[in-house]
């Protein structure tokens, strides 16, 4: 189905889409849904059905530069469409390096810099031992980070 169509059946039953990997679910129409578009984010026509429907936006990585300037294009579609373009989150992947977390610190800055309020961190295979607790230690700011209820490792892996 094609983006035009899906937007003409959302827009007559007043629900809010979800677009995942290029295609639509339907679901109750509120303001809690998530929009996520193809691997090729660039397309305009994705982005305006996100400026129209989604209250999250997700986009799966790359470039910073790159996502800012997408971001930007939603911005200006969802200012020709009348609505504040505060009113949708931005979500972003970016990988986990075991070797450099200086490079993921800086990739999760510039993210967060950038208006990207939900990252969504991916961790390579094979996973260490303590793997989880390393990532939170590592890139979970200890004023946002709640107490383990479990007997989780607390040691770093090398």
């Amino acid at each position: 189905m094609s983006a035009s169509s899906c937007r003409a059946i959302l827009g007559q039953s007043g629900a809010r889409g979800v677009v995942a990997a290029g295609s639509f679910r339907y679901g109750i129409p509120r303001r809690s849904e998530t929009a996520t578009g193809p691997d090729d984010q660039r397309a305009d026509a994705t982005l305006r059905v996100v400026a129209e429907y989604a209250d999250l936006w997700h986009i799966p990585g790359g470039d910073i530069g790159d996502a800012v300037d997408r971001s930007a294009r939603l911005d200006r579609y969802c200012a020709d469409l009348g609505r504040d373009p505060a009113e949708i989150g931005r979500s972003i992947f970016l990988p986990v390096s075991y070797e450099r977390p200086d490079s993921t610190r800086s990739a999760i800055d510039e993210a967060l810099a950038a208006g990207f309020g939900h990252i969504v961190l991916g961790l390579p295979a094979p996973y260490p031992d303590g793997v989880a607790r390393w990532v939170a230690d590592q890139f979970v700011p200890a004023a946002v980070r709640v107490p383990a209820t479990t007997g989780a490792a607390d040691g770093a892996f090398s």
